[in-house]
């Protein structure tokens, strides 16, 4: 659940234009353990930079990158939507924003065994950086950290 806003484009940085559409199921969609087919790694893709270049960035806070013990499969899945600013769309929007702007994901898991990790990336087709991964959530200890990390305990 999340929002699609509609994109703008005026020479760059990108914009929204009018109200965000809402989307209750934006997707609906199983996956399996054959989607896992980038890895084992270590580390994830981000945005570029010297602090931040790609293949630099741990999978979840504390991870020691350099410990192949905590390699791990990436997929990436597309949700169809995403967040929008609350400051600029509560406004607009009749009744304010659903979830403050924020996509929602409900998930479940069946035989897992192991660690899962959630990052969150956001795609840009055009801005001031140029096509490609301009955000990424942060892993350093941050109060800001955004990840998170699920591990299986036994029954």
């Amino acid at each position: 659940m999340g929002y699609n806003p509609t994109i703008g484009y005026a020479g760059a940085p990108t914009y929204l234009q009018g109200e965000p559409i809402y989307l209750a199921n934006a997707l609906d969609e199983t996956f399996h353990k054959s989607d896992f087919i980038y890895g084992p790694q270590t580390t994830r893709p981000g945005p570029g930079g010297a602090a931040l270049s790609a293949g630099t960035l741990p999978l979840y806070h504390g991870q020691n990158m350099g410990d192949t013990s905590t390699a791990e499969y990436l997929f990436f899945v597309d949700l169809k939507a995403g967040n929008v600013k609350p400051s600029t769309y509560n406004s607009v929007v009749p009744g304010g924003l659903l979830d403050n702007g924020a996509v929602k994901v409900h998930y479940s898991f069946t035989g897992l065994d192991t660690v899962a990790t959630f990052n969150a990336y956001g795609w840009v087709a055009s801005a001031n950086q140029g096509e490609g991964i301009s955000f990424a959530n942060s892993t350093t200890g941050a109060s800001n950290d955004s990840g998170f990390v699920l591990t299986y305990t036994g029954p």
